[in-house]
């Protein structure tokens, strides 16, 4: 019984030799637990229908559909071999009257006062002040000298010395004869001429009324030289 007692003893000793040394170490580091998220929303969950196209056979043409709002569409049906085809003719367009625009009047033009409106000059008019110009001699006798100058004036002379007799003013028409008129110094009145110059140095004179002035009828004119 002693060597049991004293066994139980030895291993009394033992225990509390081990009980002392854990006793004696640090306290273990204290783990801290993690807070638990809060639970996720629920989830919707949608739903999408795939529709299926039927795709006809490659060997056969689809027909294609009438157009929108047009009810009575149909597809021209070809012609079997051996037939002429036929053609139904269109209805004719519809004439439709063009619109007219109608402008507005034009104003009225107005002239200060005192304008004259002068008409634009006419070729053979141009060509008549132009031969008219210089010294004119009477043909067969030399005896008369019209002299026509470019501010509109005549004057008539026997000589080329003479101080002139008679004067006057010349004017073109429209149709190229040149009528003047010529009158003596201080009278009130004179005698009317009309003159056809060419370009070919020649002139004819045809006075309106004669007494008093040479003879009658037409007197021809060259240009002196």
């Amino acid at each position: 019984m002693t060597g049991r007692w004293i066994t139980v003893g030895l291993c009394a000793l033992a225990l509390a030799a081990c009980h002392k040394k854990e006793a004696e170490k640090p306290p273990a580091p204290k783990v801290e637990t993690p807070a638990t998220p809060p639970a996720a929303p629920p989830t919707t969950t949608t739903t999408t229908e795939t529709t299926q196209t039927t795709t006809p056979p490659a060997d056969t043409p689809a027909t294609p559909p009438p157009a929108a709002g047009d009810a009575t569409a149909t597809v021209p049906t070809p012609p079997a071999p051996g037939e002429t085809p036929t053609t139904t003719p269109d209805a004719p367009a519809t004439f439709v009257p063009p619109k007219v625009i109608k402008l507005p009047p034009r104003p009225p033009i107005r002239l200060p006062p005192g304008a004259v409106i002068r008409p634009a000059k006419t070729q053979a008019q141009t060509k008549a002040e132009r031969d008219i110009l210089g010294l004119w001699v009477e043909q067969k006798r030399h005896n008369a000298i019209l002299n026509f100058t470019t501010d509109g004036a005549v004057a008539y002379r026997e000589k080329i010395t003479d101080t002139p007799k008679w004067t006057g003013h010349w004017k073109a028409g429209s149709d190229g004869v040149v009528q003047f008129d010529l009158a003596m110094a201080g009278a009130n009145g004179g005698l009317q001429f009309s003159a056809y110059p060419t370009a070919a140095q020649i002139m004819a004179v045809a006075p309106h009324w004669t007494k008093e002035w040479g003879g009658s009828g037409q007197y021809a004119y060259e240009r002196m030289k």
